[in-house]
């Protein structure tokens, strides 16, 4: 089973994400920060991390995305706010994350869809799989 970690402060949401991709056969391990998220040890990396941008700590998800792709480089991580500031969006995308989500009432489809081509992604090209063999 593939492990999704979500750093959400809204306790609601973080439910709400960590139901629905349970369901659909995910691990989830919720933080409510950045910090707690840090300071875990893994023995087996997640397949990939959905990060909030507003959290109820002094830096923002964008301010962590540095200390968590030092701490476990080459994760995909799923941006997913409620924000809707045009710049604060440019400068997420910039972040190079792979993919930004804005949390309204179609965005848990719009992240099983992303999940799903991080996976294909993931599996590498026809190439990488003759190559291994």
């Amino acid at each position: 089973m593939k492990l999704i970690c979500i750093i959400d402060d809204d306790l609601a949401h973080r439910k709400t994400l960590e139901f629905t991709l349970s369901s659909q056969n995910y691990e989830v391990l919720p933080f409510s920060g950045g910090l707690d998220f840090l300071r875990h040890t893994f023995a087996v990396p997640p397949f990939a991390i959905i990060l909030d941008h507003n959290l109820s700590e002094e830096k923002t998800g964008l301010e962590y995305l540095k200390d968590i792709r030092k701490k476990i480089p080459g994760i995909p991580v799923v941006y997913m706010t409620s924000e809707t500031d045009t710049d604060l969006i440019k400068e997420i995308k910039a972040a190079k994350v792979s993919g930004y989500i804005a949390k309204d009432p179609a965005s848990l489809v719009r992240l099983r869809t992303l999940l799903d081509e991080i996976g294909e992604k993931s599996k590498g090209s026809w190439l990488k799989k003759i190559l291994k063999k």
